[in-house]
């Protein structure tokens, strides 16, 4: 099939029924015909909501990695959990595999998705080079479903569920900024679709 002929082409992510890309008005939005599944949406303020959201999740981030995640008191001494520490530790103890694949998935990728979304933001509010933009929506593409912070988020309510009745324990920052981050980074996902990230970069490079 011709390339451009795909560019007009659209499939639906549930019952992958092709449909043809139109045209919509400031804030509509398009849903399949079969069963009724967004398909895309036209978002007058995309731009401007990545760059906000981008940036706060950002400094959520920084936070979280920068404090300590929870304080446990075990039998008279404390010890003080994060996310950098937790590595070294692993990487201290032998267990390189699982500290290079933890380092990968709640610490670099993460990093580099969101600053991705924030530089994209300020490339096209800025008029940076499409070569430029481009690059970053394929590294984007590639590495934005490798974010696993929101399951590190659920391990460690879990483990906090088994261990409250044995040890004392306590929620410092770095936990409510991991919260916000895990739920910043969700909405961020869901609102700004890669879909409508190329849509923007073919209105504003080609």
């Amino acid at each position: 099939m011709d390339e451009k002929l795909l560019d007009t082409l659209i499939i639906c992510p549930k019952c992958q029924t092709l449909h043809s890309i139109v045209e919509l008005e400031e804030d509509t939005k398009a849903h399949c015909a079969t069963c009724n599944a967004l398909l895309y949406k036209e978002d007058a303020c995309l731009v401007d909501k990545m760059i906000a959201l981008s940036l706060s999740a950002l400094l959520f981030f920084i936070i979280s990695n920068s404090f300590v995640i929870v304080q446990i008191d075990l039998f008279g001494s404390e010890e003080f959990m994060n996310v950098p520490s937790m590595l070294l530790h692993l990487f201290d103890s032998g267990f390189y595999i699982v500290g290079l694949f933890l380092s990968l998935f709640l610490f670099i990728l993460p990093f580099m998705t969101i600053s991705i979304y924030l530089l994209l933001g300020v490339a096209y509010r800025l008029g940076w080079s499409g070569a430029y933009a481009k690059h970053l929506l394929i590294t984007l593409s590639n590495i934005r479903l490798w974010n696993m912070v929101d399951i590190f988020l659920i391990s460690i309510l879990i483990a906090m569920v088994k261990l409250v009745d044995l040890f004392g324990l306590h929620l410092d920052i770095a936990f409510y900024s991991l919260i916000i981050y895990v739920l910043l980074d969700i909405y961020l996902s869901k609102s700004i679709k890669m879909f409508n990230l190329w849509r923007e970069y073919e209105r504003r490079y080609q």
